[in-house]
């Protein structure tokens, strides 16, 4: 009984391992009857490396001039 928070411990770790996996599995079935949408990304993430793009595009062509 000295050790009954080791065994609780890792029953919680393997259960939630086990929920990952499962959780990983679901999907990947959702993903072959879903078709993949390949539209562009939204966003400020996307955004924001959208900006940058343009800026060095922008310099790029400057510096060709």
């Amino acid at each position: 009984m000295e050790n009954l928070h080791i065994i609780v411990l890792s029953a919680i770790v393997s259960i939630l391992f086990l929920v990952f996996i499962l959780a990983t599995y679901k999907e990947i079935q959702e993903m072959d009857q879903i078709p993949f949408d390949g539209n562009k990304e939204g966003g400020p993430r996307a955004e924001l490396l959208n900006l940058i793009g343009h800026l060095i595009d922008e310099k790029l062509e400057r510096k060709e001039k």
